[in-house]
């Protein structure tokens, strides 16, 4: 036997397939409920640093909506940094990414403001272009000319944390949250700059994270009414 596991959103577009196919069996999995998700933690976290208190680790469980993923980011992270003494969901993928760009281990001769550069524009471009899934062969043609973001994209394939090449030769990000977190980085440097929103703004696709950027954002009262218009 094989087991598969599918994201809810790409088991619905497989439905009308899977519902014929006898030698495939379906096995729905709900989210975690409060225990699991503690378990899940404390299992992640280890014995070592310091412990935390039933409460705490609950509490961040409902603000990561009992997500694994997101739990053992911010497990790994406490793990790194156990000065840090304290669960902050706001924080956990951005900590867990910038451990990821400072490993010791990450062999790049790049500073990590350059690869975090690199991903910035490579962001802000799939938004305009609305390619959440460039092959490399369009990543190569919208940045040939920068050679910086090319080798820092090459070292961050390489090392398969934080995104990767598929076996097609398409980039993506190792996790639909780690795009999720740039996305709402892209909108939310927008916001805070000199607003001039696109096309892609007004595309109900990147709502969510629009959504997020403007909630971390204090927008007076002209600026939000500009945004309200252009999204």
């Amino acid at each position: 036997s094989i087991l598969c596991p599918i994201w809810d959103q790409s088991m619905r577009a497989r439905d009308s397939i899977l519902e014929h196919t006898k030698e495939v069996e379906v096995l729905p999995i709900s989210r975690m409920d409060l225990d699991e998700a503690e378990a899940c933690f404390r299992s992640a976290r280890g014995l070592s640093g310091p412990q935390f208190q039933t409460h705490e680790v609950r509490q961040l469980a409902q603000q990561l909506n009992c997500d694994p993923i997101l739990l053992v980011m911010a497990a790994a992270n406490l793990a790194l940094n156990p000065e840090q003494g304290s669960l902050i969901a706001e924080t956990a993928i951005g900590n867990w990414i910038a451990e990821q760009l400072s490993d010791p281990q990450f062999a790049s001769q790049l500073t990590v403001a350059d690869h975090r550069q690199a991903l910035h524009r490579l962001v802000t471009e799939m938004i305009e272009r609305r390619t959440m899934y460039p092959s490399w062969h369009e990543v190569l043609g919208w940045f040939g000319a920068v050679p910086d973001i090319i080798a820092s994209l090459r070292d961050l394939t390489r090392q398969n944390r934080i995104c990767r090449l598929t076996t097609g030769d398409v980039f993506e990000f190792r996790h639909d949250r780690i795009l999720g977190h740039y996305l709402t980085q892209a909108f939310k440097t927008a916001i805070e700059g000199e607003l001039d929103p696109t096309q892609a703004w007004s595309d109900p696709y990147y709502r969510q994270w629009l959504g997020q950027a403007i909630a971390r954002v204090p927008l007076d009262n002209a600026k939000f009414e500009q945004l309200l218009i252009n999204a």
